[in-house]
């Protein structure tokens, strides 16, 4: 279990780096080899305006694509790097020790969502460095592309918080963020995150692909 809370990760009522983290969308914990399942959040004291959780619904996103972007992007993997993250918080690059613990990993760009058995886009800006064997300027256009498609008004459910309430979610098939919100107000949730199976591949170090012997 985690505290998410405003005043406890803040020095002198400035956001924590989890606070600007969670602004961008991601799917928690993408960056490792088994990402999370689930993600459940309990509202203890919520701020009288903003501080949303937004939802995006992947398998829509990747449904309303043409076919052929959509055969496109199953032959795809991408790399989800923890240290690529930093960047957006202004915050160093990881620690020898960080890194070790959580080095770069592959996943393929459309996953399964076992439950309903359709396809779901698996990519987000906050941990999505970069599409595997692609030049990176034709990498970045495409994942760019992907996440301005995929966040469309359409395929969004935002959630105003009240205190008291639970909601837990998908993370294989859903891409979530948090609002602006005035920090001045206090914000304290409780978080809960479920292990999922191992879908990634290591990045080997080295030559920076995929190892040969990996599982697709």
């Amino acid at each position: 279990m985690m505290v998410l809370s405003n005043f406890t990760y803040t020095k002198d009522g400035e956001p924590s780096d989890a606070e600007k983290s969670a602004r961008f969308w991601h799917s928690d914990l993408s960056f490792m080899l088994r990402p999370a399942m689930a993600t459940a959040l309990y509202a203890v004291e919520v701020p009288a305006d903003g501080g949303n959780t937004e939802f995006a619904d992947m398998c829509a996103a990747f449904e309303a694509l043409p076919s052929g972007r959509q055969a496109e992007l199953r032959d795809l993997s991408a790399v989800h790097d923890f240290d690529y993250c930093q960047h957006h918080v202004d915050q160093p690059p990881l620690t020898d020790a960080q890194r070790e613990a959580a080095p770069p990993v592959v996943h393929g760009m459309v996953r399964r969502d076992q439950p309903s058995g359709r396809d779901a886009l698996y990519a987000s800006p906050l941990h999505t460095s970069h599409v595997l064997g692609m030049d990176e300027a034709h990498g970045r256009v495409l994942l760019d592309g992907l996440f301005e498609w995929a966040t469309r008004r359409e395929f969004i459910y935002s959630h105003r918080w009240l205190a008291g309430d639970f909601i837990i979610w998908d993370n294989r098939r859903l891409l979530h963020r948090g609002t602006p919100y005035d920090t001045r107000q206090r914000r304290l949730l409780w978080r809960v995150t479920v292990s999922g199976e191992t879908i990634g591949t290591p990045l080997n170090p080295i030559t920076g692909v995929q190892p040969v012997h990996a599982a697709a």
